[in-house]
Parts: structure tokens; C-alpha cells; sequence
């Protein structure tokens, strides 16, 4: 195997075989998967125990496969022989190589740690991992280290994946991954200050969980079970939100208390801008319909509308709206503004009450009584106080807790393998 840099590039050239290229580029758009720069080993380093036969081996396995060398030492070693560790007991070596190959089409990572001084192979791991998680190894799941604690991939994408698809950018994977920082940093004040957690709230935290989704402790073990993690993993997951929770709360404590002069300044520079929103009442006869039938329902609606006197509009309801939510409540809809169809909307905020409008939406035809429209008005200085007040503990909580962080990350060591990334 021959080791051979060109403008900034660390590629591995495997003997007989073509090239192996791995970029050290660490956009925030692959976090997730690389971490580190590429050391490269000689060839004698290579070829003892066998170490070169085996990556022939895996490579004609797994032809898809990709290499990774990097060595460990210092403060960056710490995590990464923790999760060696994990793997081969009684693992401490505070340098060493680590040399991982993986198989994303196979789900497959096979992972050498080298002793630099004796050049042995001091311990090998092979793990399968699913489809949707970072893979198993020790290279390309690293991203930082807080205090000595490590900070995985699958910590960060969590984050992320909580944030909606549409936003879900560059930036916020990057505050994704401050985020995992911070997480950890509150974490560990958290226990540094002796916050505890009770079995009884990890219990009624996963009760809500199994709950919400739907989920019976049996197949969400085996879901569990089958992305390679446990209940016992997943509690212990619960522990540290619910400890992170407590600790921002204790936090929040330290912030000062909203005055009457503060609310009064906040409502005069923004009175313009406070108001109630509009709301609507209408009752309606709903007639659903799609493209094929639009035609024949739009002339059964206005047979049905060519009915309607002063009195009797409840009673049309009753016997021809097709809307089963509604229909026993002569379809009465009291909203504000946002929260209906904006097609229906667009109609009965220009229409007055008494009105009956023939309104087309993508669900069908709605014949619609405006019964009231209230329009947006000013809030006075009394509806919109508490309002006012509680927006500014809010701020007030969000700067304690920034500061908080700020004096944290001030005293912390913190690592930072992902180029580019902010920390």
C-alpha cells in the first residue's frame, strides 16, 4: 500500500487495486459523515499481522468499501478509547491508530486499532448497522468532545431531524451540532450540582412516548432491538433530557422579575402592532365533491341553495350537508382568522353578515351563511398585559440560559473534529 499527498488531498492506493480517495473535507452537509483528517501509515506498518491481507480480504467482500486512517492522542483520544473500550475490554492506550473500512451498501464496518509503537493490531471490531443510523465504527461517529465526554453523530442528527423539512438547512445542522455541545455542557452541570432523576419520571416519560406514538412496550423493544440500540439505552436517553430539562429550569430561576414599567414601555412601542385577530361564525351545507364529479355536485349545491329562506337554513343542514363534524351543529364554524380553508376565508372576510355565498373549495361546495365577522381591533393595555409580561420573562429566561452557556463553554474544553463548524 503506498501513501501519496497531492494539493491538499491525503489519498490510500491499495496495491493491484484502483484508488482509494477520501477528501479532508468537512462541509456542514456531510457532518454526518466524516470527522476527522487522514493519517497515513507506511507500508511495513501496513503489512504487519496481516493487517494488509485482511483489507484485501474485506475489499473483495465488500468492493464498495472505504478506508479511514487516523491516529488518537491527547485530549482526542479520550472518547474514541472509550468506544474502543466498549468493544474490547479493557482497552486504555492513550495513542493509537484506528483504521476503518465501510460497506454502506452492505451496512458493514470493520474497524483495526494499531499500536504506532509495536505496530500491532491491538483489537478488531466487526458490526453490522441499519439502514437511516450513522454507521458503528469508531472514525466516522466522533464529532467533538466536551470535558472529555464524547459527542456522536446520531446526537446531532436527533437534533436535527426534530426541526421541520422545511427548515432544515446548512445553518440549522450547524446549530444542530452547537446544540449537541450544549446539551452536553448543561448535562454535565447538571450532575455537577446534583440534580436527580427518579425511575418513577423516566417511567411516566416513556409511558408518554409509547403513548403519543401510537406504541406498545413490546414493538417498540423490538424497533429498538432492531436499529441496534435497547430500552436500557433508550432510558438512559430519557434520564439525561429529563436532567437537562431540571437544569435549564434551575437556570431559568436566575432570571430577574418583570416590572409594570418594563410592560408599559414594551406596549407602547408596539400598541400599533397588537391586536386581536379577526374572527369569523359561519354555518355551512357541505357537499363534497373531486374533479370527476365537480360538475353533477355543483348543480346538485345549487339545487340545494335555490331552497334556502329566512328560517329553514339549519334544516337543509341537517338533511344534506355532507360534513358529519358539523351537521347536528346546523355546520356552525366559529374560527379566527388562519384557521380554515383559504379559499373559504377569502370569501366570507369580504361578505357581511346575512350573506349566503356558494363558496368552491379543493374538499367541494360549501353554502355558507356568514352569521358574524369580527374584524382585527387594538388590544388595550389590560388584555394585552400578561401577554406582554409573560414575552418578557420569556426573553428574560432565554438570556439567563445563553449566559449561562456562554460561562460554560467559557471554562469547558471542548474538541472540535468537524472543520468549519462553530463552536
Amino acid at each position: 500500500m503506498e501513501g501519496q499527498e497531492n494539493n491538499g488531498e491525503h489519498k490510500i492506493r491499495r496495491r493491484g487495486a484502483g484508488r482509494i480517495g477520501l477528501k479532508i473535507f468537512l462541509s456542514v452537509a456531510v457532518i454526518a459523515i466524516l470527522a476527522l483528517a487522514i493519517f497515513l501509515l507506511s507500508d511495513l506498518f501496513l503489512e504487519k499481522n496481516g493487517f494488509e491481507k485482511s483489507v484485501e480480504s474485506y475489499y473483495q467482500t465488500y468492493p464498495d468499501g472505504v478506508m479511514t486512517l487516523q491516529r488518537f492522542s491527547g485530549p482526542a483520544a479520550v472518547p474514541v478509547a472509550a468506544q474502543v473500550a466498549s468493544h474490547c475490554e479493557g482497552f486504555a492506550m492513550e495513542d493509537f491508530y484506528v483504521a476503518e473500512i465501510v460497506s454502506q451498501k452492505q451496512h458493514k464496518s470493520l474497524v483495526y486499532v494499531l499500536d504506532p509503537s509495536s505496530r500491532e493490531i491491538v483489537c478488531v471490531i466487526e458490526q453490522d448497522f441499519s439502514l437511516g443510523t450513522s454507521n458503528a465504527g469508531v472514525a466516522t461517529n466522533l464529532l467533538a468532545s466536551v470535558n472529555g465526554e464524547p459527542v456522536y453523530t446520531d446526537e446531532v442528527l436527533a437534533i436535527f431531524n426534530s426541526i421541520p423539512a422545511n427548515l432544515q438547512t446548512n445553518q440549522s445542522l450547524n446549530d444542530a451540532f452547537n446544540q449537541a455541545i450544549n446539551n452536553k455542557l448543561l448535562l454535565q452541570e447538571a450532575r455537577r450540582v446534583g440534580l436527580e432523576v427518579s425511575s418513577e419520571e423516566i417511567d411516566a416519560s416513556v409511558n408518554a412516548f409509547l403513548s403519543q406514538n401510537g406504541l406498545t412496550a413490546e414493538s417498540f423493544e423490538a424497533a429498538l432491538l432492531q436499529a441496534n440500540s435497547s430500552i436500557q439505552k433508550f432510558r438512559g436517553q430519557v434520564k439525561n433530557d429529563l436532567l437537562i430539562q431540571k437544569m435549564i429550569l434551575e437556570i431559568a430561576k436566575t432570571a430577574e422579575g418583570v416590572s409594570e414599567d418594563e410592560i408599559s414601555t414594551f406596549y407602547e412601542a408596539y400598541k400599533d402592532n397588537l391586536t386581536t385577530i379577526p374572527r369569523s361564525a359561519t354555518s355551512q351545507l357541505m357537499i363534497y365533491a373531486n374533479q370527476s364529479t365537480a360538475t353533477a355536485k355543483l348543480e346538485y349545491a345549487k339545487g340545494i341553495a335555490s331552497q334556502i329562506n329566512a328560517t329553514n337554513f339549519c334544516e337543509l343542514v341537517s338533511l344534506y350537508s355532507e360534513d358529519l363534524a358539523s351537521k347536528n351543529n346546523c355546520g356552525l364554524y366559529d374560527a379566527q382568522m388562519g384557521s380554515l380553508l383559504p379559499e373559504y376565508e377569502e370569501i366570507v372576510y369580504s361578505s357581511k353578515p346575512g350573506d349566503i355565498k356558494l363558496i368552491s373549495t379543493r374538499l367541494g361546495y360549501h353554502i355558507v351563511q356568514v352569521l358574524q365577522i369580527e374584524p382585527a381591533r387594538p388590544l388595550s393595555y389590560e388584555e394585552a398585559h400578561d401577554d406582554i409580561s409573560d414575552l418578557i420573562a420569556l426573553q428574560k429566561r432565554q438570556g439567563a440560559l445563553a449566559g449561562y452557556l456562554q460561562s460554560l463553554r467559557g471554562s469547558a474544553e471542548i474538541v472540535n473534529y468537524v472543520a468549519g463548524q462553530g463552536q
